[in-house]
């Protein structure tokens, strides 16, 4: 609220969920005490969160749709942290979504911050995940920044939600929106980047397979282009 008096009509606010001491209904219902019906919020909520005036469900943030959005997540002091969504952002996705695993599970799609990697700012991910079965398994998400020649750069492992849900809980059709923070290093180097995401079992490291409508093997990830950084430090 000290960083903006006002929003700008039809503004998109994405929420990551705070750690467990941060009521995520308080915070959505100052946010729409404060700025009204310019506000539209979503973010990673479990569905039929309540709070003043509405219900907080997960979905998609579709940024698009919107003249500005930002998204906000919490850092380990539980402070909230802007993060700024270009709207030309452009990237290409690798095999295409939506794509179905071996297991029950669809990455249905995808929307991203930045196209643009900029150095020592965050660079926030949300996948859109949806349960098309019984999942017997608890299942690991990756998100690696890899290099032009092959090497990881940085990446974080979890399983959805920032370890909040496990997908042997999730129930058939649940929608899950599940946002990931990368930290991009402060003296990351010029040039093409791109991400690659998938799942796996933490047990065995054994990644899942994405396979085709007749069941046929394409890959074990996704992968998200391109991605590059400017010249100048």
């Amino acid at each position: 609220m000290r960083q903006h008096p006002a929003f700008r009509n039809s503004t998109r606010l994405f929420l990551v969920e705070p750690p467990r001491n941060v009521s995520i209904t308080d915070v959505a219902g100052m946010l729409f005490q404060r700025y009204g019906q310019k506000l539209s919020v979503s973010g990673t909520f479990e569905d039929g969160r309540v709070y003043t005036g509405g219900r907080l469900k997960s979905e998609r943030a579709n940024f698009q749709d919107y003249s500005i959005a930002y998204v906000y997540y919490f850092d380990e002091t539980n402070r909230p942290v802007q993060v700024s969504v270009d709207k030309e952002a452009t990237t290409q996705v690798t095999p295409e979504m939506p794509r179905d695993f071996e297991a029950p599970v669809r990455l249905e799609g995808y929307e991203i911050t930045s196209s643009t990697l900029k150095r020592d700012e965050p660079l926030v991910l949300i996948l859109y995940w949806r349960a098309t079965g019984r999942i017997e398994k608890d299942y690991t998400v990756f998100v690696h920044l890899v290099d032009a020649n092959g090497r990881m750069v940085l990446g974080e492992d979890s399983m959805p939600r920032s370890g909040k849900e496990r997908t042997s809980a999730w129930r058939l059709n649940q929608f899950t929106a599940d946002a990931h923070v990368l930290s991009i290093p402060a003296d990351l180097g010029a040039g093409s980047y791109h991400l690659e995401v998938g799942l796996y079992e933490l047990s065995t490291l054994q990644r899942l397979s994405l396979v085709d409508s007749r069941g046929a093997v394409l890959s074990d990830q996704i992968v998200i282009q391109p991605l590059v950084t400017t010249d100048l430090f």
